[in-house]
């Protein structure tokens, strides 16, 4: 079985939470890029490239009372009962985190295979905004529209009407040819 975890290209709204088992200083600077190479976090991740502007590692107790799994439903847009459902595995861990937004992959398509001493605790997708169902509230959102198939009076209507004006143009025609016969 493959612990390879693939990143679609031009994926977004995914975030990733990797458990770091490292010293909170090391994890730090692997995090900003300070370290390149194997002990870099791309590295680590088996990718060449990470923009680390969209990366970000911290130590869960530097959040407060808020927690890991509050922060990623403020801060990344997680679902409240995604977090909750993964809440054990991201506070079982008690050292640095590293929270990866799609966006540190530029659009591209990766394949992560996380090796020692990082490792995925937890990937969530963006919770799908819902629109306001609020009325319009405006004059000209007033009224009714008209159904766009007429309606069975109408459709019995439309034939007779025809015949009407069918009927019509052939006793303009007869007129005009007898004025003109004389």
């Amino acid at each position: 079985m493959s612990d390879d975890l693939e990143v679609a290209k031009g994926e977004w709204g995914v975030t990733r939470v990797f458990a770091l088992d490292l010293a909170p200083d090391a994890a730090r600077r692997a995090g900003t890029g300070e370290i390149n190479g194997a002990g870099g976090l791309a590295g680590m991740l088996g990718v060449d490239a990470l923009d680390h502007s969209r990366v970000e590692v911290f130590m869960p107790e530097d959040l407060g009372g808020l927690g890991l799994g509050n922060y990623l439903v403020e801060g990344y847009g997680v679902a409240p009962g995604d977090a909750d459902a993964q809440r054990p595995a991201l506070e079982g861990h008690g050292g640095p985190v590293a929270v990866i937004a799609s966006a540190a992959f530029a659009g591209q398509a990766a394949t992560l295979n996380p090796r020692p001493p990082i490792r995925l605790l937890a990937t969530f997708r963006e919770a799908a905004a819902v629109p306001p169902m609020d009325p319009i509230r405006s004059d000209a959102a007033k009224g009714t529209t008209r159904a766009s198939r007429p309606r069975a009076r109408e459709r019995r209507a439309a034939p007779a009407r025809g015949w009407l004006v069918a009927g019509a143009v052939a006793a303009a025609a007869a007129i005009v040819l007898l004025v003109a016969a004389r």
